[in-house]
């Protein structure tokens, strides 16, 4: 499972729209298609090769609010950190309890359920959220961290995307240190739904099956693109402190700040 780069000293490519014309997007994502910047547009919504599309510029779409790309040392893709078994019973919760409210990103409605480390414990067990922390906290030891910082769960949450209910999440930023994303779901099994990274040397979709797992530090710029045919699920944890910079992405497509003071 590899991911793909556009080739340095490559000049940008003109990106065909290759989604189906009959592939609808959902009202409450229309506005949103309409008004993204083309780079975003081609990788998040038109389906485009990677390859085609240069990371920066996606990152000069949007705007000064976020960071610059990241490098490839930033983040790192561990096969089957969970087991088939916990990846089901994640995906058969959000399926029986889930709340549709506006996500903090985009605004648009998100398929989600929230969780606290003792329900994530008791559905995948504390052996998984064990394997969650030490691989967070390994990246974080490679960044810099020191040995006996303890990386406290910010927020954890289930997360599902069909075509009709959320067809994609645009480019962001996490809040906390260190993002552990575990796909609960082969993405063989789905048209669409790949999670993206934007580095300095290009952009990077990651192929995974269930419970491979994506760890990066939270300042890497990711997210996923639109969905064609299935349903997508996926684990989001989120360790350590939460920065004192706070980044939104405005409808217009443009990236705005926030200090906590």
């Amino acid at each position: 499972r590899g991911a793909r780069r556009r080739r340095q000293g490559e000049g940008p490519l003109h990106v065909p729209t290759i989604m189906p014309a009959t592939a609808r997007i959902p009202d409450a994502f229309a506005g949103a298609a309409a008004a993204m910047p083309e780079p975003q547009r081609a990788l998040l919504v038109d389906g485009a090769d990677p390859s085609t599309v240069p990371a920066e510029e996606v990152m000069r779409t949007l705007g000064g609010g976020v960071a610059a790309a990241c490098f490839a040392t930033d983040v790192v893709t561990l096969p089957r950190l969970l087991c088939r078994s916990a990846c089901e019973a994640l995906a058969a919760a959000v399926d029986a309890e889930h709340d549709c409210i506006r996500d903090t990103v985009d605004g648009a409605p998100d398929c989600q359920l929230n969780l606290t480390c003792e329900e994530l414990s008791a559905l995948i067990g504390a052996a998984h959220v064990e394997a969650i922390a030490a691989v967070a906290r390994a990246l974080d030891l490679r960044g810099g961290g020191g040995r006996q910082r303890e990386l406290a769960m910010v927020e954890a949450f289930v997360r599902k995307y069909t075509p009709a209910t959320r067809p994609w999440h645009p480019f962001h930023q996490d809040r906390a240190r260190i993002t552990v994303n575990v796909a609960l779901s082969d993405d063989s099994q789905h048209g669409g739904g790949r999670l993206l990274g934007l580095f300095a040397d290009g952009v990077v979709r990651f192929d995974r099956a269930a419970g491979d797992a994506t760890v990066h530090f939270s300042r890497v710029v990711h997210g996923v693109s639109r969905m064609e045919h299935g349903t997508r699920y996926a684990l989001i944890v989120f360790l350590g402190e939460e920065p004192p910079v706070r980044r939104t992405l405005g409808p217009d497509g443009v990236w705005t700040r926030a200090v906590d003071v």
